[in-house]
């Protein structure tokens, strides 16, 4: 058993501070949904000194993220993502893990690679129930919240990141035409894209 050696994080304390406060790896469950590569980026931005790492399916986004930010690449579909992080992390776990795809998989292998006392945050809606071994959550003390990240605050956020230029969109952008939007959706569906985020012109 791994016994805690650090405490959670406070109730009331942000997932951004206490990434900023909290020393470590973070390993980054990413689906198609939110850790684009522009979310790569701000983490690097604002972690300077700590390690990031992501576990996909789809080769074109594995290699984006390790030109971006990522210091650790799994390959969720041919490589045991709780094995390679826990050997990254030398034993230890991940301080941070973070589901954005919600599946049950998905979330087991989150509380599975956290640290004694980590934190798993979900963000994934794949699955409207999902049946979890909670063990780990006693007995390791691992912290399990949830994030919504589409409130008017977290839009004015993003915003003002654009204008800031702190994230690096254009290459992670694909424009198209309305009239291409079957298309592209049954492209990004697939989970072989290469378009990492998709806007409409009209």
């Amino acid at each position: 058993m791994r016994h805690p050696t650090r405490s959670p994080l406070p109730r009331q304390t942000g997932l951004r501070f206490g990434l900023s406060r909290r020393p470590g790896g973070i390993c980054v469950g990413s689906g198609s949904l939110p850790l684009s590569d522009s979310s790569f980026h701000v983490l690097r931005r604002r972690l300077s000194r700590r390690t990031v790492g992501q576990r996909d399916r789809n080769t074109h986004r594995h290699t984006k993220a390790g030109e971006i930010a990522a210091d650790l690449v799994v390959d969720a579909a041919a490589q045991d993502p709780v094995t390679s992080e826990l050997e990254w992390t030398q034993g230890r776990g991940v301080d941070f893990a973070i589901d954005a795809v919600g599946t049950a998989q998905c979330r087991q292998n989150s509380i599975a690679c956290a640290a004694s006392g980590g934190t798993v945050i979900c963000i994934g809606l794949e699955d409207e129930v999902c049946a979890v071994d909670t063990r780990p959550v006693v007995t390791r003390e691992v912290d399990v919240k949830g994030a919504y990240a589409y409130t008017r605050p977290n839009f004015a956020e993003a915003i003002s990141m654009l204008e800031r230029r702190l994230l690096p969109w254009q290459p992670l952008v694909t424009k198209a035409g309305l009239l291409q939007g079957q298309a592209i959706f049954k492209d990004l569906a697939s989970g072989n894209s290469t378009i990492l985020k998709a806007v409409f012109e009209i």
